[in-house]
């Protein structure tokens, strides 16, 4: 027997001895068992999250039709035949709200595999990534593919760094790469998207933190374009309504807030690059409404 086993028989020989615990376990439970929500995506009136019903060691995923419809239950973990440790998390709805982007866990892992749930028909697509990080995905507003940046647990090329397009039913090895960060390992790569835009995030590791920002609008094969070049911080963006926000942090706790408009000229959208110094916070930019907020207006200062 080893020595963890050991262990628990021995703490439970004294610990199920103990006055009153019983009642205390009882009590404990009754507060546990309280109908909880969590994981929300909202797409038009249809919302999806989970919520675990009484003495379900695990949440499931579920969708309701308007704030005060039923819940309709769409994906038991139990059902997945891996055992009761088995978690399932919703992460993304397709924009026509026929598919839903799910993680599978095991046992609180930190990697996780990713499949596409079918909606009306609860059943699971063959397009599963396999185990290991997802560090961005995006469905196709064709409702047909969808773009994803992930890193398998079991890759042969573990550092190469890569946004994918992916066709629903089709091998991912018939996949077609749209940008890449570089095959070593200092680089990570994370996708964010809103509406026909996606952007890149590229951040390398070496003696100081160095960040890349691209866009790229998916229509009328417009290439990639940079948006900030080998800035001396972390960048958190989102992309809103046409616009980029960000938190930037560099060293020592500075930091600031960014606010990009993406302006449009004859229907068309263009970007101009920022290079961010947020030791000094200069900011270079050309053809993008910006606003920048310090985090200490006393020992930094913003320049055009």
């Amino acid at each position: 027997m080893d020595a963890p086993s050991e262990q628990t028989q021995y703490a439970r020989r004294y610990l199920d001895h103990l006055p009153g615990r019983q009642k205390i376990r009882e009590r404990i439970r009754e507060f546990l068992a309280v109908e909880t929500y969590d994981s929300l995506q909202k797409i038009g009136n249809r919302y999806f999250f989970r919520k675990p019903l009484p003495d379900q060691e695990q949440p499931s995923i579920y969708l309701r039709v308007g704030a005060t419809g039923e819940d309709r239950l769409l994906l038991d973990p139990t059902q997945l035949g891996t055992g009761k440790y088995t978690a399932v998390k919703p992460l993304r709805v397709s924009p026509n709200g026929r598919l839903l982007l799910y993680e599978i866990k095991q046992g609180g892992e930190r990697t996780g595999t990713f499949a596409l749930l079918d909606i009306e028909t609860r059943t699971t697509l063959a397009d599963v990534l396999p185990r290991g990080y997802l560090r961005g995905f995006a469905f196709a507003s064709d409702g047909k593919s969808f773009y994803y940046v992930h890193e398998p647990l079991d890759s042969k090329r573990p550092f190469y760094r890569a946004v994918y397009c992916h066709v629903l039913g089709t091998e991912f090895s018939e996949d077609r790469e749209i940008f890449c960060a570089g095959d070593n390992e200092n680089p990570r790569l994370c996708l964010i998207s809103e509406g026909n835009r996606l952007g890149f995030l590229v951040c390398r590791f070496l003696r100081k933190i160095q960040t890349d920002f691209y866009l790229r609008t998916l229509e009328n094969g417009r290439s990639t374009q940079t948006f900030v070049a080998s800035a001396d911080c972390i960048l958190s963006p989102r992309l809103v309504s046409g616009r980029i926000l960000a938190m930037a942090l560099g060293r020592f706790g500075s930091g600031a807030a960014l606010n990009a408009r993406l302006r449009t000229k004859e229907r068309r959208t263009s970007y101009s690059s920022i290079s961010l110094h947020l030791s000094s916070y200069r900011n270079c930019c050309g053809a993008l409404e910006r606003e920048t907020f310090p985090r200490n207006p006393q020992t930094s200062h913003s320049r055009p």
